[in-house]
């Protein structure tokens, strides 16, 4: 039994011995990047790999010219392709990103998704982090496409990477801005949020008599409780700018020159406490025009927490 045992074992270790060792260590830009592929259809998964793999890349160091992506003749053929796939890698990473953002990003508000309203901020959330992101890489890739196109390399084109150079050209000339793209989605990602924001919203809404352009007087009367009756000076007390929205708690500090402006300007606040001429102050407000105007005070505001 134990010959019979030795001779299986053998047989298994003389062809497991006839196939070729195919293993490497990845340690440079190109061996990284050969490991970033697209499906036609991507999942959350796979864009994750991806970026993994580019970010590897991005903070690798470059392989010997002589194992280059491109064929590199000298220095000059050298430095440029350094420039160009760098900015290659960062695009990449701006689309990527793009991609991830998609997942999450809620292309409209529908009323039917109110029960899941939070889950679908959070989503919101997660989008507009992702989104903004990329912007960073858009950045660096802008850098390296501007080093890539001096004087010194107009007439210099590298084979192989081709498409490289048509990326840098677009990006240059302002037929490939990803900026305009991620800040187009942004904008449509904040309305969207608003628009959750307000569903089902049993608070006061705002009608600016200078956007009405018409109206109608109807026979049917309601009544209302006068223990439920809308008091507007305790609501006037808690708007800014006209901006409705949900009834918040906020607190931050204050270091300015007049805490009694702050009070004026908020009737709701209150003085939590002061230190060193720092006052910490509380107030009731609806809306977001209190957040507004509180980040347009500059350095005398700070901690600002909303809630």
């Amino acid at each position: 039994m134990r010959n019979r045992l030795l001779f299986i074992f053998s047989i298994i270790f003389f062809f497991s011995s006839l196939s070729p060792a195919s293993s490497y260590f990845v340690r440079y830009k190109e061996q990284y990047y050969k490991l970033y592929h697209i499906h036609l259809k991507q999942h959350s998964d796979d864009i994750l790999e991806n970026i993994y793999y580019l970010e590897k890349a991005i903070k690798a160091d470059f392989c010997n010219p002589l194992y280059a992506l491109a064929t590199i003749k000298d220095e000059k053929d050298w430095e440029k392709y350094r420039y160009l796939f760098l900015m290659h890698l960062n695009l990449k990473m701006v689309e990527q990103h793009l991609r991830l953002a998609a997942r999450y990003d809620k292309k409209e508000a529908f009323f039917y998704n109110y029960p899941w309203k939070e889950q679908n901020i959070d989503s919101l959330n997660k989008a507009e982090q992702i989104y903004r992101t990329s912007l960073v890489y858009w950045e660096e890739a802008k850098l390296w496409a501007e080093k890539a196109n001096v004087p010194a390399f107009r007439f210099l084109f590298l084979d192989k990477v081709q498409y490289w150079e048509d990326e840098k050209e677009a990006m240059i000339t302002g037929r490939l801005n990803y900026e305009k793209t991620v800040n187009r989605n942004l904008r449509r990602l904040e309305k969207v949020r608003e628009k959750f924001d307000i569903f089902n919203d049993s608070y006061p809404t705002i009608y600016r008599i200078d956007r009405i352009k018409d109206y109608q007087v109807i026979p049917e009367k309601f009544h209302i409780p006068y223990a439920n009756r809308f008091e507007e000076g305790e609501f006037r007390k808690r708007i800014q700018f006209m901006y409705g929205g949900k009834l918040q708690r906020v607190r931050f500090t204050y270091s300015g020159h007049s805490v009694e402006a702050i009070l004026d300007r908020l009737p709701t606040a209150k003085i939590e406490s002061e230190k060193e001429g720092t006052y910490t102050i509380t107030a009731e407000v609806f809306g977001k025009g209190i957040e507004m105007w509180l980040r347009g005070q500059g350095e005398m505001i700070k901690n600002i927490e909303i809630k």
